[in-house]
C-alpha cells in the first residue's frame, strides 16, 4: 500500500486533496487495490462519497440551514443589514450559540452563498453573531475567507491577526489575497509575508513566496 500512497503525489500533483474524501472501507473487503481503484488513482472526489456529507436530517444540520436563510433573508432585506442577528436555538444544550463544527458549516455556506457583496455593516453583525475575532482558529478560519471573497476592507485587520497568529492554516488565504487582485489585499498579503517570513515554516514560506513572487517587486520586497 505504501507504493500505491507514494506515487499519489506525482500523479495528482497540484490537485485538491482532503481527508474526509478517502471512502471508509470496512475491513473484510479493504485491500490495496480496491483503495487504489476508489481513490488514489481518480482525482476528485469518489462516487460514493455522498455518504460522508452532511445529512440534512441531521438536526444541527437544519438548525445551519435555518440560520443560513434567516442570515441570507437579512442580506437581501433592505434596511435590516444593520439589525442584529440573533440565533433561533434549538442546540442539544438549548443553548442559543453554535458549536464551532456548526458556525464552520454555517461560514462555509456563507462563503458558497450566491451573494455578489455583502456590505461592511452586514459583515459586522456576522461577525458579532459568530463572537469574533474570539472563537476557535477554524471558525476564524473561515471567517478571513468571507472576508477576503467579499473585499472587506474593515475587517482586514482580522486577517492580518489570522496569518500572524495561526500560520499553519493561513497559506491558503494567501491565494485568496493575491486573487482578489486587489491592490490592498494584496498588499496586506505581501506585508504580511515580509514580517512574517522568518518565522515560517520552511515549506509554507516557499509555497507563499512562489505565489507572491509576481507582486514583491511592486511593493519593494
Amino acid at each position: 500500500m505504501g507504493g500505491h500512497i507514494s506515487t499519489h503525489p506525482a500523479i495528482h500533483s497540484c490537485t485538491l486533496c482532503v481527508c474526509h474524501c478517502v471512502p471508509q472501507h470496512r475491513s473484510e473487503d479493504f485491500c490495496p487495490a480496491q483503495l487504489t481503484a476508489t481513490w488514489l488513482q481518480c482525482p476528485g472526489i469518489p462516487e460514493h462519497s455522498h455518504l460522508l456529507m452532511a445529512d440534512d436530517q441531521n438536526a444541527r444540520v437544519r438548525r445551519v440551514n435555518t440560520e443560513l436563510g434567516s442570515l441570507l433573508e437579512m442580506v437581501s432585506t433592505p434596511g435590516s443589514h444593520s439589525k442584529e442577528h440573533h440565533f433561533t436555538g434549538g442546540a442539544a444544550d438549548n443553548s442559543t450559540a453554535l458549536s464551532c463544527p456548526e458556525a464552520c458549516l454555517l461560514l462555509s455556506k456563507l462563503v458558497a452563498a450566491d451573494v455578489k457583496s455583502f456590505k461592511t455593516c452586514c459583515m459586522r453583525n456576522i461577525r458579532s453573531t459568530f463572537g469574533l475575532p474570539g472563537n476557535c482558529a477554524e471558525v476564524r478560519h473561515v471567517w478571513c475567507e468571507l472576508v477576503v471573497q467579499h473585499r472587506c476592507q474593515a475587517f482586514y485587520s482580522d486577517v492580518s491577526t489570522f496569518l500572524t497568529e495561526d500560520q499553519g492554516m493561513g497559506i491558503y488565504l494567501y491565494g485568496e489575497l493575491i486573487l482578489t487582485r486587489q491592490k490592498k489585499a494584496q498588499q496586506l498579503a505581501c506585508s504580511l509575508f515580509k514580517n512574517l517570513q522568518a518565522e515560517m515554516d520552511g515549506d509554507a514560506r516557499e509555497s507563499v513566496h512562489a505565489m507572491l513572487l509576481p507582486l514583491l517587486p511592486a511593493y519593494h520586497i
